[in-house]
This record gives C-alpha cells, structure tokens and sequence, in this order.
C-alpha cells in the first residue's frame, strides 16, 4: 500500500471513529503494511487479518518486530472495545480505548481499578496471554 494510500485510509478511519459524516472504517486486512508508518495512528476497530506488520513503525515506541507483531482481542472491558498490544523493538505497547502507552504504564492504569471490578481481572488474564505470546515469538 502506498503511503498516501494509507494516510487517507488512516484519515478516513479517525473520522468514523468519531462518528463524522465522512468517515469510513478501515479494512487493512492482508494489506503490506512492512516498514509502514503508524505512528499516531488510531488503530482501534481497524481489520488488521493478516496484515504484513514488520517494521511498521509506531514513533517513539520503536519499530514493530517478529512474525506477529500484534495481538488483537475484543471485545474487552467495560466499553467491550479492541485491545491491541503491539510488539515492538523496544518494549510492549497497548492500545484500548483512547489509552496508548507501554504495557508497564498499562498495569499503572489498572491498579487504580477497584478489585472487585470484572473487567479488572479480565485485563490482568489478558497481560499474562501478551507475555506469554511475546515469549513465544520473539
């Protein structure tokens, strides 16, 4: 896909995601998204199947690694919204909602959830699969 391509996919999306007029949902499914650049991009909802991610690249958190470089799942939490961790070069990144940051700065979020809470331990089942698919694939 070629970058313009993709920044107006991209533009396209965060105006649907905001409920405008001339926005539209994005579909990258096995789109070459190698090397691409993601960063700031609102990847929520984004149909991302089979998608070639190497080496996109997500600004200040490093450039996305291995064969799978992204781990969807949805719906979670109380918004039943889209998690997605991304695997970069540099650390673990999380987006969910309008959160986007390192999976450590994640766990900092939840820990201000109440205990009793479902979704709470909905989150905390969902880091230990992150780990452990970022052990299985790095």
């Amino acid at each position: 896909m070629k970058v313009e391509e993709l920044q107006e996919v991209l533009r396209k999306h965060e105006l649907w995601l905001n409920g405008k007029e001339d926005g539209e949902g994005a579909n990258l499914r096995e789109a070459d998204l190698r090397e691409a650049n993601l960063q700031g991009a609102n990847l929520q909802r984004v149909d991302l199947q089979g998608a070639d991610l190497r080496w996109a690249d997500l600004g200040k958190f490093g450039k996305l690694k291995t064969n799978r470089p992204i781990l969807q799942i949805n719906p979670i939490g109380s918004r039943q919204d889209n998690l997605i961790a991304f695997f970069t070069e540099k650390e673990i990144v999380i987006q969910t909602g309008c959160f986007k940051n390192t999976l450590s700065e994640f766990k900092k979020a939840l820990r201000k959830k109440s205990k009793d809470d479902k979704n709470y331990h909905e989150y905390l089942t969902v880091i230990k699969l992150i780990k452990k698919h970022a052990e299985l694939w790095k």
